[in-house]
C-alpha cells in the first residue's frame, strides 16, 4: 500500500504503516488539546484499504458528522476527534492512498 502523508498545523508526515493520533508523546501524529485522548485513533491498513478505529477515546470520534467506532476511509471525509474539536480532513485517492489535513 502506498504511504500515509499527514498535515498537521502546517507540518507534513509520511507514515508507512499504521500509525496513531492522540495527544501522548508516543503517538505518531500529535495533537495538544486536553480533550484529545492520549490514544485517540488508529488509522491501520486492513485487507488493501486504509480504516480508523476510535482507541476507546473519552470524548469520541465523529467521520462525516456520525459518531464511529470503525470506518473504512474510501474517499475524502472529515474526522472530529471530539464534538467541535480539532478536525482532519481525510483524502484517500484510487490507489487507497490516504492524506491527512487538520483546519
Amino acid at each position: 500500500m502506498p504511504p500515509v502523508t499527514a498535515t498537521w498545523q502546517g507540518r507534513s508526515q509520511t507514515f508507512s504503516r499504521d500509525f496513531v493520533v492522540g495527544r501522548d508523546d508516543d503517538c505518531a501524529l500529535q495533537i495538544s488539546d486536553p480533550m484529545v485522548s492520549r490514544h485517540h485513533v488508529k488509522f491501520e491498513q486492513v485487507n488493501g484499504h486504509w480504516q480508523i478505529v476510535d482507541m476507546g477515546s473519552a470524548n469520541g470520534t465523529e467521520l462525516d458528522g456520525k459518531k464511529i467506532q470503525t470506518a473504512r476511509l474510501d474517499g475524502d471525509a472529515s474526522l472530529l476527534l471530539y464534538p467541535g474539536g480539532p478536525e482532519l480532513k481525510i483524502s484517500v485517492d484510487n490507489r487507497a492512498t490516504v492524506v491527512v489535513a487538520a483546519t
